[in-house]
């Protein structure tokens, strides 16, 4: 019994785990979910008053529920399917580039803050798209200034894929990543050497800053150790040219 209700025990923790590496896109969902039903209420207070300006009665209307659902509809699936294929198509590319290289570089790449945040921001908006729909069929006003965040949060995520395909190419290019960990590198020297940064003076931010610099050049030292082993002469007479 004992036995049993430890291996329920580390089942849930995977939940607990979910929870904590989520929980920014949580707290700002959170935000957007307060902020967006004030937005509905001022809205739908306010309406009296847009509705005896005849410049915004002539020119503007107030969409339909029927339109606001199948637009919210078409929102989650279409932010589901970008999601879905995106990521299929990342974890497969990951994996082939990255087999070339040793765990510590393959752990550097997968840290990388534009895909994440690009992947955070594709699961907030379906959420948040989720969320709308929701309050759409629960609630007896419609939210209309939700699902026009939604609608914008849509457009970003669809330049944002420009921005992905631009980025993730690039980034898995040796001498990109070379010159990516040296930035990382200079930025912490750069933190402790400026006399006129605050950081200056405070011992345990040095040693932070110690211990990431020799992270960073090791990391950069086992990827041109891989570079070297795999034959990749052309990038890795890079590694001395980038420091």
């Amino acid at each position: 019994c004992t036995y049993k209700f430890g291996q329920e025990k580390k089942k849930h923790n995977i939940l607990l785990e979910l929870l904590k590496h989520s929980k920014s896109v949580v707290f700002y969902l959170f935000i957007a979910v307060i902020l967006s039903s004030l937005l509905d209420w001022l809205f739908w207070f306010a309406l009296p008053v847009i509705r005896n300006n005849s410049f915004l009665v002539d020119n503007f209307y107030i969409p339909s529920p029927d339109f606001i659902g199948v637009g919210l509809q078409i929102f989650v699936g279409a932010i589901s399917a970008i999601l879905g294929l995106i990521f299929a198509l990342y974890t497969v590319g990951f994996q082939l580039s990255t087999d070339r290289y040793s765990e510590k570089v393959t752990d550097f790449i997968n840290q990388e803050s534009v895909s994440n945040y690009f992947f955070g921001l594709l699961i907030f908006t379906d959420l948040f798209s989720i969320y709308t729909l929701l309050k759409l069929h629960f609630l007896s006003t419609s939210p209309v200034i939700s699902f026009l965040i939604a609608a914008l949060l849509v457009a970003f995520s669809i330049l944002g894929i420009l921005i992905f395909k631009s980025h993730y190419i690039n980034s898995l290019k040796p001498v990109n990543l070379l010159q990516n960990l040296w930035r990382h590198c200079k930025e912490q020297l750069d933190m402790v050497t400026d006399i006129k940064n605050y950081k200056y003076k405070s011992w345990s931010l040095v040693t932070y800053a110690k211990d990431f610099s020799n992270r960073y050049l090791n990391i950069m030292g086992n990827l041109y150790r891989d570079l070297k082993r795999d034959g990749n002469w052309n990038d890795a007479v890079m590694t001395p040219l980038v420091l």
